[in-house]
């Protein structure tokens, strides 16, 4: 890359605040990053209906209630300690750690 192409990529990057400016008529924005959507929603005025600017994943956990989320982790629960001959204890520990992969991976592979 050039010192010329370098710069005008520099100079063409968007403030905040010039990004907010440009959305701020809209109801709903998604974005990837997350530090963008919370600076975003961090510049609001006025009281906004929902979520203004979040990702599409934060986007579909607020759809899922927490009796749903509850209910999840249950039946999971239940079937870890029916499927293995671990108990109580262990399934606990292990369910713990299913869950962190998840919640810092996104995956369990």
């Amino acid at each position: 890359m050039r010192d010329d192409e370098f710069k005008s990529g520099l100079e063409g990057a968007k403030s905040i605040d010039n990004l907010y400016n440009r959305v701020k008529d809209h109801n709903l924005i998604l974005t990837v990053d997350a530090p963008l959507a919370d600076a975003l929603n961090a510049r609001l005025t006025e009281p906004h209906i929902g979520p203004f600017a979040t990702t599409p994943k934060r986007l579909a956990m607020n759809n899922i209630t927490a009796q749903e989320k509850y209910q999840d982790k249950r039946e999971l629960f239940v079937k870890i300690t029916e499927e293995t001959d671990l108990n109580w204890k262990k399934a606990t520990y292990l369910f713990e750690n299913i869950a962190n992969c998840w919640k810092e991976t996104t995956s369990l592979f």
